[in-house]
């Protein structure tokens, strides 16, 4: 009985024992953490403020470029772009944007080196929202064009030299954000100009290119939905279990889809824009001749002037060659040569200069055939047309902007 009583007591002692050394544990945890949220309270309200900064500062500066030639070539107006940029911008960095704000959180700074010190990274996160804020305000206000990115990879690589003297910096992976920023250029304009070159062909250098246009919009739309719905879903947000998606899921949905999207836009989206360009055509017709009947009424003569181009090259007389063997001895006693060795030698060398004129020539041509004709007159009714794409790309563009940027 006495042993028993024993046991029951120790037992006793260590439940107490434990319970004190978890109640302590947690009030020094709760009153650490309370003492460390008073101190950087104020840093938490700089920071917001500054975030709310530097989001107006993306917005006089990055989304104004993802707008600005929908904006420019009056397919839309500002009230409009403001709207759709606001959309999809949100979307774009709640839809895409985890990806890219995990890299800026973990990827460039080793945050472990900071478990000892919470405070040093706080305040080095504020001062990369303020250094990041300032430098976009002065480059809008300068009238500058500047990424997001660049300047807050460049404030985080400062901090960490500042705080840990480059101890805890990636750099293989800030070479391959660099290297992103000289690829993304070059990338860009390759794959632009390999779309105007298959608009060119397909649509713009057709007898009817309205007509080709419009056959060709439904599947310019999906290319572009199919593209989108895929960055979405594959490799997508972890907030919206969109992670662990497998890739034969995401092709599968964004072609079913884009399909769908496509087959909507054919019957409903075609007939209408045809049916609306081809009225404003009509009425744009009768203010020509309107406006050219008054014209004849107040006396003003109509003349079409037609230039001929005439190649000054087409009508030289070919001046007589002389042959390499004709060779006029115009002093007296001069010793006779044998030239053949030289007559050969020049014969083939005109035959090579002759082959590599031939060449430049048809690579010339090539050249000629294959770019867009400047001169070319564009077809109001084609424009109009692609002018609706113009819009939903201008979109996507301001999506992709939100994924990445924001």
């Amino acid at each position: 009985i006495i042993t028993v009583s024993i046991r029951k007591l120790h037992h006793t002692k260590m439940e107490m024992l434990v319970t004190t050394i978890a109640t302590i544990a947690s009030s020094v945890t709760e009153g650490t953490v309370t003492e460390f949220r008073s101190q950087v309270l104020w840093a938490l309200v700089v920071g917001v403020i500054l975030a709310f900064i530097l989001g107006f500062a993306m917005g006089a500066n990055d989304v104004a470029n993802a707008f600005g030639t929908s904006v420019g070539s009056g397919v839309i107006d500002l009230k409009w772009a403001y709207i759709l940029a606001t959309i999809f911008e949100t979307l774009g960095a709640l839809l895409v944007g985890y990806n890219v704000t995990d890299t800026m959180r973990r990827g460039v700074v080793d945050v472990k080196l900071f478990d000892h010190q919470p405070k040093v990274l706080f305040l080095g996160q504020l001062a990369i929202l303020g250094g990041c804020s300032a430098w976009l305000l002065i480059a809008t206000f300068a009238h500058l064009p500047v990424s997001t990115t660049h300047s807050i990879t460049g404030a985080t690589v400062g901090f960490g030299l500042v705080a840990m003297g480059g101890k805890g910096i990636h750099w293989m992976k800030i070479v391959s954000i660099i290297a992103s920023w000289f690829v993304s250029p070059v990338l860009s304009g390759l794959v632009s100009s390999i779309l105007y070159i298959i608009v060119d062909f397909s649509v713009l250098r057709r007898s009817n290119p309205f007509l080709s246009g419009l056959i060709a919009l439904p599947i310019f739309y999906w290319f572009c939905i199919a593209f989108n719905v895929f960055a979405v879903s594959y490799q997508g947000s972890k907030l919206l279990h969109l992670s662990s998606v497998p890739l034969w899921l995401s092709i599968t949905t964004s072609c079913v889809i884009a399909t769908i999207c496509a087959i909507a836009i054919h019957f409903i989206v075609v007939p209408y824009l045809k049916k609306s360009v081809e009225t404003s055509g009509i009425i744009q017709d009768i203010a020509v001749l309107s406006s050219s009947s008054d014209s004849g009424r107040n006396g003003t003569s109509l003349t079409h002037q037609t230039t001929f181009d005439v190649n000054d090259h087409d009508y030289q007389t070919a001046s007589p060659q002389r042959d390499s063997t004709d060779i006029r001895i115009e002093q007296r006693g001069a010793t006779v040569v044998d030239v053949s060795h030289h007559s050969l030698s020049r014969k083939e060398d005109s035959a090579v200069s002759l082959n590599m004129k031939s060449a430049i020539k048809a690579l010339k041509r090539f050249t000629r055939w294959f770019l867009p004709a400047r001169n070319r007159t564009p077809d109001d009714k084609t424009l109009k047309v692609f002018s609706s794409i113009q819009v939903f790309t201008a979109c996507f563009a301001g999506f992709a902007h939100g994924a990445n940027d924001v």
